[in-house]
């Protein structure tokens, strides 16, 4: 069982939608926040809408994650409060 946080969301390739995936991670035994994946499916629209309220006054200008921080053009950080 582990727990994760949400430190960042990519854009949707739908224009209609306004998230792609979630990108979690985890702390590790020394408190660094580590990268572990995406999850991008599953979402009803509702979701996604109360998704991006609670997530975008959360954002930040850099990446959450100690190690393996995901890159690209199309993602949006957050802190990981959630």
């Amino acid at each position: 069982r582990q727990e994760f946080v949400i430190g960042g969301y990519t854009d949707s390739p739908q224009p209609s939608r306004k998230l792609g995936a979630l990108l979690m991670g985890f702390y590790d035994e020394n408190q660094n926040l580590r990268y572990a994946g995406k999850v991008g499916t599953g979402f009803t629209e509702k979701t996604l809408s109360d998704l991006i309220k609670k997530l975008y006054p959360l954002k930040v200008k850099k990446s959450p994650f100690d190690i393996n921080s995901p890159r690209g053009s199309k993602i949006h950080w957050v802190e990981p409060k959630l």
